[in-house]
């Protein structure tokens, strides 16, 4: 099975979060404020995570429109490891 961002986009946040969970694989993860960041790889796009840190509530699970925004978020993941 392969999806493309137009067909995850279809499916409501549970089954989002299901699909990164059974096929995804995190890239990177950043806190701002109180919002955990987290980004993963599905397939051949990624999908930005917003959790709230007090209440591990997630927000959102969308797709990443800027490749930019990956680079960002990488350059800070490396940036913590080191």
């Amino acid at each position: 099975m392969k999806l493309t961002k137009g067909e995850y986009c279809r499916f409501g946040l549970k089954s989002r979060l299901k699909l990164l969970r059974e096929f995804g694989s995190l890239v990177c993860e950043e806190r701002l404020n109180q919002v955990k960041i987290q980004i993963f790889r599905l397939y051949d796009f990624f999908v930005e995570v917003f959790v709230d840190i007090h209440t591990r509530a997630v927000i959102k699970a969308e797709p990443l429109i800027s490749l930019a925004m990956l680079d960002f978020y990488q350059e800070k993941w490396d940036k913590k490891k080191h």
